[in-house]
């Protein structure tokens, strides 16, 4: 593979198309609210928007990391992230629930395609003493993309008019893709075996069958963020917050988050993930279950912790699923991180649905249950299941 800059630069710009790509990646939450208002959008038809993103991350990450583990090139992280840089902002001049769903579709296609194949690239850069330094740089680049994209979608939404919001949101995409296109040229070697999807199926089977107890995880962790990032906002909005303050909610409930799994690996970098797990999942789950009889920015503070000891292990988690697959590690991002991210997604449509008739506090609560869930996981399939060199053991 062409050698054009050193492997840390290579998985350092990967770092920074993830965190411009993620700048986009709460859009649809923090419009979500504005959109409901003004097209008058139930709590169902809210969690669809939401979920309609999971179901491209879902149906889309699996085929573009195949694809992206047997092509070698960059297409899919420079098409994807100037993909979601346009489309993202038409969402929130959507004139009627059937165009926002066409607005959502088209963003959700571009990241998915983004996702599997910058993952990959942050790891066939890295060597095998620097992976889970790459993965973590690779995972904070994402989460402060996603903590920085409420604050940045309200502002380009206040500064531009309608006519050039769209273009001028592309600005900074450009900018990421002409460095992604400079500094990894090529992602790896190109696969000697067909990229055609014939072998698809059978390819994602065996994968999933291998690593399934670290999705089963995953998926847990992905569903509880990605039900406060959906319902908290619409608890500030329905207490007569403003987009502004739905906005910084969402930055709070993210930013610290961002944080925690790159101080993790540099602090800790022989931690292993099981025991990591079993202390932070407990605790996630109190913060969440106490915060239903807070007061609600004293809330927002326990479910921003709450997230915070959910995410700190995200980097350590994913090496786990990359050892186990070290040939196709862009498949393996898009089961871990794509797959379990849109079927997290997915689950927002019930939840909406289920916020609709027992109140969104009352969902909010029971969000406590999932890293229960995911703590019975890590306790009782992972010792049998995964590999003792694979667990740090």
């Amino acid at each position: 593979m062409p050698r054009l800059e050193s492997s840390r630069a290579r998985w350092r710009v990967t770092a920074l198309s993830h965190l411009v790509n993620d700048l986009h990646a709460q859009f649809v939450q923090v419009f979500t609210p504005l959109l409901a208002a003004r097209l008058g959008l139930s709590l169902g038809q809210a969690g669809a928007l939401t979920s309609l993103g999971g179901v491209m991350h879902m149906v889309v990450q699996p085929v573009a990391g195949y694809l992206s583990d047997r092509s070698g090139n960059n297409h899919l992280i420079v098409g994807g992230m100037l993909a979601a840089g346009f489309f993202s902002f038409l969402i929130p001049l959507a004139s009627n629930f059937a165009t926002a769903l066409a607005f959502v579709f088209l963003w959700g296609l571009g990241t998915a395609c983004f996702h599997p194949q910058a993952q990959g690239a942050a790891s066939y850069s890295a060597r095998p003493e620097e992976l889970s330094r790459s993965i973590s740089l690779f995972s904070f680049g994402g989460m402060l993309g996603s903590s920085l994209s409420p604050l940045y979608g309200v502002f380009m939404y206040q500064t531009f008019s309608p006519a050039i919001l769209p273009l001028a949101g592309l600005a900074i995409p450009l900018l990421a893709a002409a460095a992604v296109v400079r500094v990894v040229p090529q992602v790896k070697d190109p696969a000697s075996e067909p990229s055609g999807l014939r072998r698809l199926p059978s390819k994602l089977a065996n994968m999933f069958g291998r690593i399934w107890p670290v999705w089963c995880v995953t998926f847990l962790r992905d569903t509880t963020c990605k039900a406060l990032s959906f319902l908290l906002p619409l608890l500030v909005a329905l207490r007569g917050g403003d987009l502004t303050q739905v906005g910084t909610v969402l930055f709070f409930l993210t930013f610290f988050s961002a944080l925690a799994p790159l101080a993790l690996v540099r602090l800790w970098p022989s931690a292993r993930a099981s025991r990591l797990l079993l202390f932070t999942l407990p605790i996630a789950a109190a913060l969440l279950f106490v915060s239903r009889w807070l007061p609600l920015w004293t809330a927002v503070g326990a479910m921003s912790a709450a997230s915070l000891f959910l995410t700190c292990s995200t980097p350590l988690v994913e090496v786990i699923a990359q050892s186990m697959a070290p040939n196709d590690r862009s498949t393996s991002s898009s089961l871990t991180m794509g797959l379990s991210f849109g079927a997290a997604g997915v689950m927002m449509t019930p939840l909406g649905f289920l916020a609709g008739r027992i109140g969104i506090e009352h969902a909010l609560s029971l969000t406590a249950l999932l890293p229960i869930a995911a703590l019975g996981v890590v306790t009782f399939i992972w010792p049998r299941r995964i590999p003792g060199a694979a667990l740090g053991k």
